[in-house]
């Protein structure tokens, strides 16, 4: 000890760094005050919301370094319903905890969503002492109404981030705390109705769908001094109501005597306005006390010459902005999804902003696709949407090429093989994904529906996966719906079958299995007891996901 303790803070700090987190505060906790004052920057703030991270990672980090470190922590980053479940027991005890963000696993299903008992987590978070940020990812309606029915008077920046819903703030309570908001809404109306429960918000970002026109007399925050203002859609059949430079000044006017900050977010903007200097320029012409316009406008028109910072991209899109560029909050609702098809009957879009493609396999190509690496820069996902037996050679070559040359968002690959054998499954999908292992690696998450080859009766379940594995070696997360007896026909066990998983899927912290129930009752026994013992022994987490109340489907979320 004595010659480690002799080396500089500087080369402690340099080896660190090749330590995970976890490790390092385990190792060198309370050797001696000198090495206490170097991991302590470490313990502040802690992001568990990685979906790298495995049940069992995460439980070491739960059992042996959150008792040491509970009363320091300022910042703490959770992800999925898991973790909210495990942490209900002992938020209340992180008294020096000032900002909590919650996201959503990208896995996550909307049924997961439901079966949460958030009440009682989000009620002992917002009784901590000196907690003044929450972020949340995923809401409904009621947890909103409980965030504000419980809101700290610490609490001042509140981010709510949700799929379009329809709101009516009915069971809604007065948040006078809250400084900062940032939330995306459908609607105007629901915007200004909200404001009415923030009187004191100096701060708010809003990204909305529509502009509608506000009803009813406005009362107006007296301090509210800035304004962020994401709009517009890569779907436009989103856009229920007009969306134009003069829809956005009415808006922004209604805060004409009090903004000094105007940021505006724009996407897709079809209205030749926002990309005319002068008229988009006239946006903040009544503003008589604005002192900071910052913009980034994404249009399928050419600017005119007057903009200064032109950015010109593939299918002739353009973005215009000011320097420093704004940066967006919102890059997770539905406002920013695009889905587009890849069949003979969808020839003419941009296919720029596509994140989704359905391929449709019993389709021939369509001859007016540019297959070029541009076209699929943001492609994320690639989904089946009929058997991939059905698929012509034709098809098979050109989805091929397409995974090849999409860029590493390309993560997620979703497909319909029910009633194919698990042999034609992985010869297909050998076909269609391209060889090399940079090709191989993308991908990262699959959800498939099979019958793992019932009728195949020498074929054994364990084959597929060792052939799935090295298809996909990098899965983190993998959805299978398939029959009751799918695993039984292979495995002794069920926990043969989850260990046989974690075998061959090295990075998998996610598995969702989805099944009918012939005999509900005691295969859903038999099932739950076999994961309730690994859950003893701390070797998994899961939670059982009711489907519509239907007891004969049962949907199993197992944290590996």
């Amino acid at each position: 000890m004595s010659c480690l303790e002799g080396l500089p803070d500087e080369l402690f700090l340099i080896i660190s760094s090749y330590l995970h987190k976890f490790d390092l505060l385990y190792a060198f906790t309370n050797l001696n005050q000198r090495f206490q004052q170097i991991i302590l920057p470490y313990v502040y703030e802690f992001d568990l919301s990685n979906d790298k991270l495995s049940y069992e990672h995460f439980w070491f980090f739960y059992d042996k370094i959150l008792p040491l470190f509970i009363q320091n922590i300022r910042s703490l980053k959770l992800g999925g319903i898991h973790q909210l479940e495990l942490f209900q027991e002992n938020i209340r005890n992180f008294n020096n905890l000032q900002s909590i963000h919650i996201k959503c696993a990208k896995n996550v299903t909307e049924h997961e969503i439901l079966v949460v008992n958030e009440r009682q987590f989000f009620v002992d978070a917002l009784h901590l002492p000196f907690l003044s940020e929450m972020t949340v990812m995923f809401i409904k309606e009621e947890t909103l109404n409980i965030i504000s029915s419980c809101i700290s008077p610490k609490l001042e920046n509140l981010t709510l981030i949700l799929e379009y819903i329809d709101f009516n703030f009915n069971g809604l309570s007065i948040m006078p705390s809250i400084k900062q908001l940032t939330i995306n809404l459908k609607t105007m109306n629901e915007t200004m109705k909200l404001l009415s429960f923030v009187p004191n918000i100096e701060k708010l970002s809003l990204s909305v769908i529509g502009f509608d026109m506000v009803a009813g007399l406005i009362e107006i925050p007296k301090q509210l001094q800035k304004l962020q203002l994401e709009f517009g859609a890569f779907r436009s059949w989103m856009i229920k109501s007009s969306l134009s430079v003069e829809t956005v000044k009415s808006f922004v006017n209604l805060f004409k005597n009090q903004l000094h900050s105007l940021t505006l977010i724009g996407i897709s903007i079809r209205d030749k306005d926002f990309v005319d200097f002068n008229k988009f320029q006239n946006i903040i012409s009544d503003l008589n006390h604005l002192q900071n316009f910052e913009y980034c406008i994404n249009t399928i028109h050419r600017p005119d010459s007057l903009f200064m910072n032109v950015e010109k991209l593939p299918e002739s899109t353009y973005n215009v902005f000011t320097i420093p560029r704004p940066q967006p909050f919102d890059t997770f609702s539905e406002r920013l999804k695009c889905r587009q098809s890849f069949s003979l009957t969808h020839v003419t879009y941009r296919s720029i902003n596509c994140d989704t493609l359905d391929v449709d396999c019993m389709s021939g190509v369509p001859r007016t696709w540019k297959l070029n690496a541009d076209s699929f820069a943001n492609l994320q996902t690639i989904h089946f949407v009929d058997p991939i037996d059905d698929c012509s050679d034709e098809m098979r070559m050109c989805t091929a090429k397409i995974i090849a040359i999409s860029s590493s968002k390309l993560q997620h690959i979703k497909m319909d093989c029910s009633g194919e054998g698990t042999i034609k499954i992985c010869h297909r999908l050998k076909e269609m994904i391209p060889h090399g292992q940079e090709n191989l690696s993308k991908i990262q998450y699959l959800q498939m529906s099979t019958s793992m080859g019932r009728s195949e009766s020498n074929y054994d379940k364990r084959t597929f996966f060792i052939e799935l594995s090295t298809i996909f070696p990098n899965l983190k997360a993998m959805r299978l719906w398939i029959e009751q007896d799918s695993i039984g026909n292979s495995y002794e066990t069920f926990s043969q079958f989850i260990d046989d998983i974690r075998a061959k899927f090295k990075s998998m912290t996610m598995l969702i299995l989805g099944m009918w129930l012939l005999d509900s009752e005691k295969f859903r026994n038999y099932y739950t007891d076999v994961l309730n013992q690994l859950k003893e022994n701390n070797s998994l987490y899961y939670t059982v996901i009711d489907r519509d109340g239907n007891n004969a489907f049962l949907i199993l979320n197992i944290w590996l």
